[in-house]
């Protein structure tokens, strides 16, 4: 129920979102084409885990030209002019991904140390050519996709991608100063996607989006994340990744527990929260008797599941409220909470002002 809270609200089509049909079909409604591929590429050695999105040409193909994208003539002139054309006939600059018909390549820089590029193509079958005015919208919908992943909307938020081998494929401005001025922080924070993943969501599957609170440094984040990959294969996978600063009366930051059945019910809890589960059914989901469920989970989380899933409700409730748009009685509703007055009397007593107050002292 959460991760369709955060896909709801967030609400806006882009490569790196889970919805990969969504997004192409979007592009194709702006710009008409057969094909299109974006991602996040080294220029020099293009991977399959930077493509955020390819549409028309087989899993096969993209891999090949991957392991041939260095020499590949359209790219190399659009990375030094910014953009570069291809048509039928035309010799010297076609392109190994799509050749025989119309294709548009756009690139601006990520990284320039590290040689990686936004990267736009979108390609025709057939003779129709790509217009000017095609042209254009292509140079303008990929600087938008790269200047909001750059600079988010939601104050306080950062964003990665993360190769499959853990390499940092691209970040937002702000996370990369958090990672000029904190080196380690970038190996902690895999080191503990890794751990907490392979524990609560063993079956983890595509574009499924999931949450974690966790303690990075002397600081606590809330981050959301979800594997994708644009092509098949086991290398062909990244990691998209959100982080929010946790403030000290949200969610308790959980890392690996020891045991099984507490980290189950933790990813539960985070799934559910929205229908308030009581303790009987969470100890049921995990096999246990609601005593001694009750008594370990408090041991080795620090409270008790009644309080963790409050703080859960309040978590997700503080953040719609300040980043997001939505009226407050949809809020208690898509929270767990049983009224708008069961969510304005509990936030008040526990933050201190209403929610209400709350939000305006963000705007």
């Amino acid at each position: 129920m959460q991760h369709e809270i955060v896909e709801k609200v967030q609400g806006v089509l882009a490569p790196w979102g889970s919805d990969t049909r969504k997004f192409v079909k979007s592009v194709r409604d702006y710009i008409s084409c057969s094909s299109l591929a974006v991602g996040v590429i080294n220029a020099n050695d293009p991977q399959a885990d930077e493509l955020l999105a390819v549409h028309g040409w087989s899993g096969a193909v993209v891999g090949r030209w991957c392991s041939t994208a260095g020499k590949d003539k359209l790219l190399a002139a659009a990375m030094k002019d910014g953009f570069a054309v291809s048509y039928p006939g035309q010799r010297g600059a076609d392109s190994a991904l799509h050749k025989g018909g119309h294709a548009i390549v756009c690139v601006l820089p990520e990284s320039i140390p590290e040689g990686r590029y936004w990267w736009l193509m979108l390609a025709r079958d057939g003779n129709t050519a790509f217009s000017a005015a095609d042209q254009q919208k292509a140079q303008l919908v990929l600087r938008g996709w790269q200047a909001s992943f750059c600079v988010p909307g939601e104050q306080g938020m950062g964003r990665l991608i993360v190769g499959n081998d853990d390499r940092l494929i691209a970040a937002d401005l702000s996370v990369r100063t958090l990672l000029l001025e904190q080196p380690q922080f970038y190996s902690e924070l895999l080191t503990n996607l890794h751990l907490i993943v392979d524990q609560r969501f063993p079956k983890l599957a595509d574009n499924e989006t999931q949450d974690i609170a966790v303690k990075l440094g002397k600081n606590s984040y809330w981050v959301v994340f979800r594997k994708r990959r644009a092509v098949p294969g086991a290398k062909g996978h990244h990691w998209y990744i959100e982080l929010r600063p946790l403030e000290s009366d949200e969610l308790t930051p959980v890392g690996p527990v020891k045991d099984e059945r507490v980290a189950t019910a933790i990813a539960y809890l985070h799934d559910r929260f929205a229908e308030s589960p009581s303790l009987a059914m969470v100890s049921k989901y995990v096999h246990m008797s609601p005593f001694h469920f009750h008594r370990l989970f408090s041991k080795q989380v620090g409270v008790s599941p009644k309080h963790y899933l409050m703080r859960k409700q309040l978590q997700m409730a503080k953040w719609l409220l300040r980043a997001h748009r939505v009226p407050i009685g949809s809020i208690a509703a898509a929270t767990g909470f049983s009224s708008h007055g069961h969510f304005t009397s509990t936030f008040h007593r526990l933050i201190g002002v209403s929610p209400t107050e709350y939000r305006e002292s963000f705007y």
